[in-house]
């Protein structure tokens, strides 16, 4: 399997090429990284998000593409390490295919993802899934003349509400972020356009905030990104920053701190991606790791996941080992404090090139997903015993 860089990444290697930050080398902590399963032709490729714990205690993702149907995936992952198939994707009019986020889950314990395409006008649908329903599918908005269509990202359960973007909307120009009831997933209205904002493409999910809703949003190549906040009943979209060049990647997530973290990609000459902490009123910026693109790592690939001792963690998808630079593993302690927890390398068991963001069980074990390397070739599903 070939990892993708992004356009924005390759041009950043090329022009931080002899970028060099100041400070000791990160030292990667020695880890027990083992594999739970390798990836192999029937599996899933191109994980969506981050694995996230079920009602059950199992961690649940998404594929993008790959899975016995070809076209996407759910996918169980058991705490002994089982890995099972829920949902196989194919082409349908009736159900969605090629799953574009993480999944979430409601009070009732019913996950819900969403399709990029698939459903009766092609456009992507909101999908829900139990084990005595099995597999549902909606498009939202789909009885009104305008909804969303290709929707993406994180959905956000509040109370009875979906929250979620669109990439697209039917009947006019522009992305969409909406809501709709969750006995009700086919009547999703509008809150906000970024687009109509000028804030450029809907990146991640929203996420949800007392009585409000942040997300990201990517311009034009080499024209950056913006944070934005919008209220849970709609209304204008207040611009919390804005990057000119890096663009955020991934999903967002509230800090104990009671800020924002989130990740940015690459900046020519800069640096080779930053973690950063926002403040969700004040729209008060920092910088808390920039990635040099040599032993401390390069190219986030997704978002941060939070651990029960209160530190961050999350994946690189280039940098670490000098020799052999294919990625990390690192830790952000409640300090701020910045470690390399796993160096990825082709002759790690566990494969190397990580994709998508890690997710945590309930006792602090980090699993993510590499791209490439392991059993088959094809990556691995790992673990890192913390």
């Amino acid at each position: 399997m070939t990892t993708l860089i992004d356009r924005r990444d390759f041009l950043a290697w090329g022009g931080a090429a002899a970028l060099t930050l100041g400070g000791p080398p990160a030292r990667a902590r020695s880890l027990n990284a083992r594999v739970l399963h390798a990836l192999g032709p029937s599996d899933g490729s191109t994980p969506q998000g981050a694995p996230v714990p079920g009602p059950d205690g199992a961690l649940v993702g998404c594929f993008m593409h790959g899975g016995s149907g070809g076209l996407g995936q759910v996918y169980r992952l058991a705490p002994d390490g089982h890995y099972s198939e829920l949902v196989a994707m194919v082409y349908s009019d009736e159900h969605g295919f090629s799953a574009s986020g993480e999944p979430s889950f409601d009070s009732s314990g019913a996950l819900w993802a969403c399709t990029a395409f698939g459903g009766l006008h092609q456009q992507g649908t909101l999908l829900r899934y139990t084990v005595s329903d099995g597999r549902q599918s909606w498009e939202p908005g789909s009885r009104r003349q305008q909804g969303p269509s290709f929707p993406l990202g994180r959905l956000a359960v509040v109370d009875d509400q979906l929250y979620g973007v669109g990439a697209m909307q039917r009947g006019r120009s522009g992305n969409i972020v909406f809501r709709t009831p969750l006995d009700q997933p086919w009547r999703a209205r509008e809150l906000a356009s970024p687009s109509d904002a000028q804030l450029g493409s809907v990146v991640s999910g929203p996420l949800p905030l007392r009585d409000t809703l942040v997300g990201t949003t990517a311009g034009p190549i080499d024209q950056g990104g913006a944070l934005y906040r919008v209220d849970l009943q709609g209304g204008p979209m207040q611009v919390l920053h804005t990057w000119r060049d890096a663009v955020p990647r991934g999903e967002l997530l509230l800090g104990d701190d009671g800020w924002i973290w989130g990740v940015v990609s690459a900046n020519r000459g800069h640096h080779r991606g930053q973690i950063w902490r926002c403040h969700p009123r004040r729209g008060i910026l920092k910088v808390v790791h920039s990635f040099s693109g040599g032993e401390d790592g390069a190219f986030p690939c997704g978002g941060l996941a939070r651990h029960p001792d209160g530190s961050l963690w999350g994946l690189t998808n280039g940098g670490g080992d000098l020799a052999m630079p294919r990625g990390t593993a690192y830790r952000i302690a409640p300090d701020g404090g910045y470690a390399v927890m796993h160096r990825f390398s082709e002759e790690d068991p566990c494969g190397y090139s990580p994709e998508g963001a890690p997710g945590v069980t309930a006792d602090g074990c980090v699993v993510g997903c590499t791209g490439a390397g392991g059993a088959h070739g094809r990556g691995t599903l790992f673990a890192l015993d913390y």
